[in-house]
């Protein structure tokens, strides 16, 4: 059964349209995650490892470069690492830089650390960047990253950058953070926004749980039919929030 799965997929993968290559791409990198995690066989899908990779160094639309790069780093692909990191360095799209970023982290790729870590310092206006490359970091182990996030979680004016420091601090979870924190969210000089968000991040650094208090409410949502009140464009939403 698996066999024919694999078949299947492998087929979409190498001759799919309509956007069916990239979901079978992500399907065949969370089959072998799945079989890794059970103490399965690190070697299966050799074929499935080659196509990822030959995907990868062939995209060229954001959407294809963002579901190839993730689809390689959930597979554990270490053979598409060298292209990962080339294509961190002439990939210019912030999303599909910020995927292929985040890819790398799953990749445990330390010899990406200091391109990451320039990607972060320069993404001040590019706060989905910022989050993937940060989440990347953490992913490393960088810890040094933590107060470069504080620092740019309280001179910044753009929500969008705060929210996206804030998640990447309760990410990393460094102890060093929350006196910095803590004196943002006692600076009355600022935002009340940005002392918010200030607040938040302690509560996710401090949080005990591997993820998101709202990730239960994600599992087996239908996205195209969510209401509002879940799901909201202006960020609002149960599973928008931090």
């Amino acid at each position: 059964m698996r066999q024919q799965l694999v078949g299947h997929l492998l087929e979409n993968l190498e001759r799919g349209r309509g956007g069916m290559e990239r979901w079978s791409a992500i399907a065949l990198g969370v089959l072998r995650r799945d079989l890794l995690e059970r103490g399965g066989d690190s070697t299966a899908l050799p074929r499935a490892a080659e196509a990822l990779k030959t995907a990868l160094a062939k995209a060229r639309a954001v959407d294809d470069l963002a579901a190839f790069a993730i689809a390689n780093g959930i597979f554990r692909n270490a053979e598409s690492t060298s292209v990962l990191a080339e294509l961190l360095q002439t990939t210019h799209e912030p999303t599909a830089k910020g995927y292929i970023a985040l890819a790398l982290g799953l990749l445990e790729a330390h010899g990406s650390k200091e391109e990451l870590r320039k990607i972060v310092e320069c993404s001040s206006y590019r706060p989905d960047l910022l989050r993937q490359a940060s989440a990347a970091l953490g992913l490393l182990g960088d810890k040094n990253l933590a107060p470069l996030l504080a620092e740019q979680l309280g001179g910044s004016r753009s929500t969008a950058v705060q929210a996206a420091a804030a998640n990447a601090l309760g990410l990393i979870g460094d102890r060093r953070t929350v006196q910095p924190l803590v004196q943002i969210l006692n600076d009355k000089q600022l935002t009340d926004l940005g002392r918010a968000f200030a607040a938040a991040a302690l509560g996710l650094v401090a949080d005990r749980a591997p993820l998101p208090w709202n990730a239960g409410l994600r599992i087996d949502v239908n996205y195209s039919a969510a209401v509002s009140t879940l799901n909201n464009p202006t960020g609002k939403g149960l599973l928008n929030m931090l």
